[in-house]
C-alpha cells in the first residue's frame, strides 16, 4: 500500500527529542519493511511557529514568513531523513511532480513544506493525490480527532470516526476564530481529502499507534465519506 504520512509538531517540539525521532523513524522502516511505499511530510513545528511570529513582527509580509516556515519544515526533514538513514532518499524533493517518480526507487522519500500558502498538512494530502495512496495519516499531540479542543476542556474525548462534513464544520470554525484555536487539520488539506475521497486517520505520535493504523487495526480517529 501507498501512505502518506503527515508528522507534524507533535514530534518535532523545541528542545527537539533525537529519541523520539529515532523511534518514529524505526517504525517507519518497519512499515516499508512490511511492502508499504512510504511518503513522509514533516512539519515545521513550534520552532516554524516562532519564527513566523518573529518575522511577522519584525515587518515581514506572510509571503516571507511563509518561506521562513517551510525553510524549518525543511530541516526538521531532514532530520527524519538523517535517522531513516540509507532506508530514506538522501535527496530531499521540493517538487510535487517528482514525489511518484522517486518512489518508484524503492526509498522512503522525505519532504518539508513546498510552497509558501500551503501548510505541510496540504502537501501531504497532495501527495495522497499524486501517488493514488491507499492512507493517509496524521500524527497529533492527542491520539485523534476530538470532540471539543483539549487544550481548553479536560473533558475532551477522542473520536473513533468523524464524518466529512463533520470534520470540515470544526476545521471552517476554527479558521472563522482566532489563532490558536482548536483545528486538527488545515482546510486545503480537508478539501483535498474530500475530493479523491482518500482513506485517512488521525492518531498519537507513538511508533505503535503509527504501525497499528498502517496495518488497520482500530487507533486513532478513521475519516469517514458517508
Amino acid at each position: 500500500m501507498r501512505i502518506s504520512l503527515k508528522i507534524g509538531h507533535s514530534l518535532f517540539k523545541h528542545p527537539i527529542n533525537t529519541s523520539e525521532i529515532k523511534d518514529v523513524a524505526k517504525a517507519i522502516v518497519e512499515l516499508r519493511d512490511q511492502g508499504h511505499a512510504i511518503v513522509v511530510v514533516v512539519g515545521g513545528g513550534s520552532i516554524a511557529r516562532e519564527y513566523i511570529d518573529c518575522a511577522r513582527r519584525l515587518g515581514s509580509s506572510w509571503s516571507e514568513a511563509d518561506l521562513m516556515g517551510i525553510q524549518v519544515s525543511r530541516l526538521n526533514a531532514r532530520l527524519m531523513s538523517s535517522a531513516l538513514g540509507e532506508h530514506a532518499l538522501f535527496l530531499l524533493t521540493k517538487d510535487l511532480e517528482e514525489i511518484p517518480i522517486l518512489l518508484q526507487l524503492g526509498k522512503i522519500i522525505v519532504t518539508g513544506g513546498l510552497t509558501p500558502g500551503h501548510s505541510t498538512d496540504g502537501v501531504a494530502a497532495l501527495v495522497s493525490e499524486m501517488i493514488k495512496a491507499g492512507l493517509f495519516i496524521k500524527t497529533m499531540d492527542v491520539g485523534g480527532i476530538c470532540d471539543k479542543d483539549p487544550k481548553k476542556f479536560t473533558d475532551a474525548k477522542i473520536l473513533k470516526r468523524v464524518r466529512y462534513e463533520d470534520l470540515r464544520k470544526i476545521v471552517l470554525s476554527s479558521h472563522s476564530a482566532e489563532a490558536g484555536e482548536y483545528s486538527p487539520l488545515d482546510l486545503v488539506a480537508l478539501e483535498v481529502l474530500g475530493r479523491s475521497k482518500i482513506p485517512a486517520i488521525f492518531i498519537g505520535s507513538s511508533p505503535k499507534e503509527l504501525i497499528a493504523a498502517a496495518t488497520g487495526e482500530d487507533v486513532g480517529t478513521k475519516l469517514a465519506y458517508e
